[in-house]
């Protein structure tokens, strides 16, 4: 029988790197029939969410998890069995590598495989649920969050351990960023947690569906991880006998984490499993010593000396691991390799190599989905070809690695989609994007460049049925709104479009083009005195945004100040000196320098 214990807590973000010493044999503390596997996750800081929903111990408790699997208290696992992805490193794309090719790549099936995620964990679009990675974009979560629908399929349909144990600390109190998010959104995802999996998916979950999870300064983390490490290095070692099994440590959660947060926080199990499982040993105490180990190596490289881990390498530094004893040591990386080193010197200096087969797929995903993510945000501007162009072709390569996940396609459909509309080809727009939104009708981001190409192609009725679409789809999404107000001020229809800016920057005050499309509409309305206000705040706020200025100068020029509007284009074309309209702008400056008159001219930006 196949068993999946789904323990979502923490999951850490480190890159595999190959050590080359001698190896020495992997250990079976636990006497495993195979071996074990862990992706660790663990996220407190987000791209995209306002400070008040940023964690504090997320990665933290990551790191403490992922380092206790390592000794010999936790089975003694080698280096490269541990993925860890933290804070910047746990991008949508590099737990996705992580999550679909590598784990399911590894594993065999007399294996055990462990996955952890201490993060948010909400439950947002369609009641779907999803995980928050550090670049995921709270206005589209479907498009930039990890769904919990996929890590479903890849834990029970594509992993071939006979044992998944997946425990998830990711039901954090917090606005996130929606207008309409409350704290019980996240309470709901524990209930989908729930959900996941067949009979034979055991989950072991920080809260009940109706609580949160809290971390704080007393726990030095998340209580969840607190009480969790705590039982695993004995304190649920109830019978004495040295083994920490299942059942015990379910036991021992049950009581510790509602004793220390007065019964405000619950665990929930869910599933079928062996309760006699073993989880940990309780072992002796390591003893100091006086050497030191210094690592250099490539970015990011989690770094593991004795089964515990001392950090991850950083660009241009080299991570120094201090009282070590002198004689041999084991010494592994999060790349694949580990092996003993023999210590006999005050410091000794090691180099890492990088592990270029799994960086590729974490590279190609990420890439993918820079076409996706800056999609959702909308907060750039310019040519973005080469963007779209690197988009594509990594996710053909990613699909070739891994043929069977289907939505890796869509996601290159709908960035071949973008690239087409950015190259004017507009009629095959159309077909890559219906595409893609044949494979999945939800996927909002397609549906509004859709109707970006239907709006090129002169088909008005059908490009508005495709942007309220999207925001059917996706309520919290500012971009199908501002097209809409784009189309009706394009219409004439001046005070409806100003109605759709408005709404759109009130519900993402921070992106540039939300404010600038706000701008064109007080111009459009002949509200000049609050379209330059509102251009001096965009470029206050963002002095390097060169729309900014651009909507500037074409409100003076409104205002019949020809230098003033002089000026703000040539601060533009500092900015933007290759844009499609650059040698317009150029003509146009020259022109209100010499003679202070002229229209103001129109606009195309690709």
């Amino acid at each position: 029988m196949r068993w999946i214990w789904l323990v979502a807590g923490i999951l850490c973000a480190q890159q595999a790197r190959d050590l080359a010493w001698e190896a020495g044999p992997p250990a079976n503390v636990l006497r495993d029939a195979g071996t074990r596997w862990a992706l660790v996750v663990g996220v407190s800081q987000h791209e995209n969410l306002p400070a008040a929903a940023q964690l504090r111990y997320a990665h933290r408790d990551a790191e403490e998890f992922a380092g206790f699997l390592l000794t010999a208290g936790g089975g003694a696992l080698p280096p490269d069995h541990v993925k860890v992805l933290t804070d910047e490193r746990a991008t949508l794309g590099e737990i996705r590598a992580a999550l679909h090719s590598w784990l399911p790549g590894v594993a065999k099936p007399e294996d055990v495989v462990y996955v952890f995620f201490a993060g948010h964990g909400v439950v947002a679009e369609r009641e779907e649920g999803y995980f928050v990675a550090h670049d995921s974009d709270p206005q589209n979560l479907h498009s930039t969050g990890l769904s919990f629908a996929e890590v479903e399929e890849t834990l029970t349909r594509r992993m071939r351990a006979k044992l998944v144990v997946m425990m998830a600390d990711a039901c954090h109190a917090g606005q996130l960023g929606w207008s309409s998010y409350s704290g019980a959104g996240a309470g709901k995802a524990m209930g989908q947690l729930e959900k996941l999996g067949d009979r034979n998916f055991l989950k072991i979950l920080s809260a009940r569906p109706s609580e949160q999870s809290f971390e704080d300064a007393r726990w030095n983390g998340g209580v969840f991880t607190y009480a969790l490490l705590a039982g695993l290095r004995g304190g649920a070692d109830r019978d004495g006998d040295k083994v920490v099994r299942a059942s015990e440590v379910i036991d021992f959660l049950s009581e510790r984490v509602p004793a220390e947060t007065g019964a405000r926080q619950n665990p929930r199990v869910a599933g079928t499993f062996d309760a006699r499982l073993a989880l940990a040993t309780v072992p002796g105490a390591p003893v100091a010593g006086a050497l030191a180990l210094e690592v250099d190596g490539p970015d990011g490289v989690g770094v593991y000396v004795d089964h515990v881990f001392r950090g991850s390498l950083r660009t241009g530094r080299r991570l120094r691991v201090d009282g070590l004893a002198e004689g041999v040591h084991r010494v592994g990386a999060d790349t694949g390799f580990e092996g003993l080193v023999k210590l006999n010197a005050p410091v000794s200096l090691m180099r890492l190599p990088l592990a270029k087969a799994e960086r590729r797929v974490a590279e190609l995903e990420t890439a993918g989905q820079a076409c996706v993510s800056d999609y959702v945000a909308s907060t750039t501007a310019g040519p973005k070809r080469i963007l779209l162009e690197k988009a594509v072709a990594s996710l053909e390569e990613l699909g070739r690695l891994r043929p069977q996940d289907g939505s890796i396609e869509t996601r290159r459909l709908f960035c071949l989609g973008r690239l087409q509309i950015a190259t004017n080809r507009f009629n095959e727009a159309e077909g890559s994007l219906r595409a893609a939104l044949q494979r999945d009708p939800q996927f909002a981001c397609a549906r509004n460049a859709l109707g970006v190409a239907l709006g090129r192609l002169g088909r008005g009725t059908e490009a508005r049925a495709e942007f309220d679409k999207a925001a059917e789809l996706t309520p919290e999404w500012a971009l199908p709104l501002v097209q809409v107000g784009n189309q009706l001020l394009a219409g004439g229809k001046v005070k409806d479009a100003l109605g759709y800016f408005e709404k759109a920057v009130k519900m993402q005050p921070a992106s540039r083009a939300n404010r600038a499309a706000l701008v064109r509409g007080y111009r459009a309305a002949g509200k000049t005195g609050e379209a330059r206000r509102g251009a001096e705040e965009l470029i206050q706020m963002d002095p390097g945004y060169a729309p900014g200025h651009l909507e500037l100068a074409r409100t003076l020029e409104a205002q019949g100040d020809a230098l003033g509007a002089a000026g703000a284009y040539e601060a533009y074309l500092l900015l933007a000196p290759n844009y499609g309209d650059s040698e317009e702008i150029r003509a146009r400056t020259g022109r209100l320098k010499t003679t202070g008159s002229g229209a103001a001219p129109t606009l195309k930006r690709k």
